[in-house]
């Protein structure tokens, strides 16, 4: 067996690849169920590095993989019948797993309808359940596995229970990620599942209705954070100390306020609570901030009774466009660089091409300068979504051109992308300002 290990670590970027090789994405050797390579493999300078044959289990592929180094095959012979490289990208959780999550919590939902309280059994129940499937996530390499989230419905009833696991899955995965500590974790699960409890008090009908909602049926919607606040106030008493339940009815509570003070409830309903909150959006807690950014991801990415689910490459440019006005900018992009290619089938939600509004933020003497500025893709960086290679093309305050000013976000921590401009109306006009 013919190996020339260290030509993997040779420069990256400084040599060019030879025209007859094919990069393959490292993936495809951590997941390919076959024994052994079906063709050779070669380094970005053209070294032979595993012949065909070479189990995939070799410890040189290993280190490849651990190592996300740059990897090739010769492309095929144009007179051949096209052959394709394929990458099998494994679901982090089967359909059963999710169907028997959403019957469990089904039950749960249905004793606090039934009853009108959350009792210490049932909350209990919640908690062993996301801790049984935070130890088996946490034996799973997330890195080469796509997110699959339960969107089927045998009736609109399964919807709630739906959303309410759908977002405690993707806050446990999204914690995961930003490495939050296992204590922690749980209570950040547990606040992302009980979020939505509120709508227990909602009458069926008007979850239901599939035409525009009056006035006073949108009153009762909005209406759900409180009572789920309320629900969860009540019960804390039984466990003052209990972390896990204070960030739960804080969560219910705040997951619809919104970065530009906007959203609900309303500083009459906080009154109503005799609940001393600034409404200022930084006075909110990280988790229930967390939550608001899967509970968007979850509720667009299920069918509705008012409409069809969304591309989750435009929900990812939904979360990332509604920033300046919803969420924490932070977060979102930790978001979307540890999340977004999970959830979108292993691909970028954008392309090479695409306007960006770029914000940045330059610290002097007399305080900080904030301007804007349009890029134009130029190389996606898949490890950082949000820091790709950009061509800066104009100054917005400034009203000039900018002569294709070459940067990468990586490498500049003063700039952060803030929305994709997909108007055609706002790339015509952009089109004229560069002509």
């Amino acid at each position: 067996m013919y190996h020339r290990i260290q030509s993997i670590f040779d420069k990256k970027g400084e040599e060019k690849v030879p025209n007859d090789l094919l990069k393959i994405p490292v993936s495809f050797f951590a997941n390919n169920q076959r024994a052994s390579l079906e063709f050779d493999v070669y380094s970005q300078t053209g070294a032979l590095l595993f012949k065909k044959g070479t189990p995939f289990k070799d410890a040189a592929i290993t280190k490849c993989i651990v190592n996300k180094s740059n990897l090739f095959r010769k492309k095929p012979d144009p007179t051949s019948p096209p052959e394709r490289v394929t990458t099998k990208i494994p679901a982090l959780l089967s359909e059963k797993q999710l169907h028997d999550l959403t019957q469990e919590t089904a039950k749960v939902f249905s004793e606090i309808e039934k009853s009108g309280a959350i009792n210490k059994s049932t909350f209990n129940n919640s908690k062993r359940k996301f801790e049984s499937l935070l130890n088996f996530l946490q034996q799973k390499d997330l890195s080469y596995t796509s997110l699959y989230l339960s969107t089927e419905m045998s009736k609109l009833e399964d919807y709630v229970y739906q959303h309410a696991i759908n977002t405690g899955i993707l806050a446990m995965v999204f914690g995961m990620k930003l490495g939050i500590p296992e204590n922690q974790l749980i209570n950040l699960i547990q606040a992302a599942y009980y979020f939505d409890v509120g709508f227990n008090r909602v009458p069926i009908h008007i979850i239901r209705k599939k035409d525009t909602l009056t006035s006073r049926e949108r009153q009762i919607i909005q209406a759900h954070p409180r009572l789920g606040y309320a629900l969860l106030h009540e019960f804390s008493k039984e466990s003052p100390e209990d972390m896990g339940i204070i960030n739960a009815k804080l969560t219910a509570l705040l997951h619809h306020k919104k970065y530009n003070g906007s959203g609900y409830p309303y500083k009459k309903d906080f009154e109503a609570l005799e609940f001393n909150f600034n409404i200022n959006y930084k006075a909110i807690p990280q988790f229930s901030k967390m939550t608001s950014i899967c509970e968007m991801f979850t509720a667009l990415d299920a069918d509705r009774p008012w409409r069809k689910k969304i591309q989750q490459a435009k929900i990812l440019k939904k979360i990332l466009n509604e920033t300046r006005l919803s969420f924490d900018i932070r977060l979102v992009h930790s978001f979307i660089n540890k999340m977004g290619l999970m959830l979108n089938d292993h691909k970028p939600f954008f392309k090479v091409g695409d306007f960006f509004l770029v914000q940045s933020e330059f610290h002097r003497k007399h305080g900080v300068t904030v301007n804007h500025e349009i890029g134009i893709c130029h190389g996606i960086n898949t490890d950082f979504l949000m820091s790709p290679q950009l061509l800066m093309v104009y100054n917005i305050e400034a009203k000039r051109k900018l002569n294709m000013i070459r940067i990468d976000l990586t490498k500049d921590p003063d700039r952060k992308i803030i929305k994709i401009i997909e108007s055609q109306k706002k790339l015509d006009m952009l089109k004229a300002k560069l002509a």
